[in-house]
C-alpha cells in the first residue's frame, strides 16, 4: 500500500513541480493550467502502470506485447489527441500545445526512469537476498 501511496504521490508531484519551475508551456507564451498538468499527470499513471506491467510479468509472448502496446498505450495517446482536436471543451487544443513542449515529454520520461530506478532496485534486492521458493529455481 506505501508503493501505491508512493506511485499516486509522484505522478502528482512531479509535473506539478515542474510546471511551477518552468516559464510558459509553449514558445507563444501559453501558460500551465488545471487541463496540462492533469493530461500530463493522467499520461504519467499511464506510463507507470505500464512499467509496472512490465517489470513483474515473468513470461513474454506476443499477446502481451499486443495488448500493452496495441490495447494500452496506443488507443490513449491516440484518444487524447483525437479527443482534443473534435471536442470545443475548455481543453481543446491543450495536447497540442503539450505536443510540441518539453514539459510532457520530459514528466514522462522523468517518472519513468524514478520507477525504473526504484521499483527495480527494490525488486532486485527482494529477489536477490529474500527469493521465494519459485525464484531460487
Amino acid at each position: 500500500m506505501l508503493n501505491g501511496f508512493f506511485h499516486s504521490g509522484l505522478v502528482f508531484f512531479v509535473p506539478l513541480y515542474v510546471a511551477a519551475e518552468s516559464q510558459s508551456l509553449t514558445d507563444n507564451g501559453h501558460n500551465h493550467d488545471l487541463w496540462s498538468i492533469s493530461i500530463t499527470s493522467f499520461s504519467c499513471i499511464i506510463v507507470v502502470v505500464s512499467i509496472k506491467l512490465i517489470m513483474y510479468t515473468k513470461i513474454w509472448n506476443w499477446v502481451h506485447f499486443v495488448v500493452l502496446g496495441f490495447c494500452s498505450i496506443f488507443p490513449y495517446f491516440a484518444f487524447i489527441f483525437i479527443y482534443d482536436f473534435i471536442t470545443e471543451t475548455p481543453a481543446y487544443l491543450t495536447m497540442n500545445a503539450l505536443a510540441s513542449s518539453y514539459y510532457f515529454y520530459f514528466n514522462i520520461i522523468a517518472t519513468g526512469l524514478i520507477v525504473i530506478v526504484l521499483d527495480g532496485g527494490l525488486y532486485f534486492a527482494r529477489r536477490s537476498f529474500w527469493p521465494t521458493k519459485s525464484e531460487i529455481l
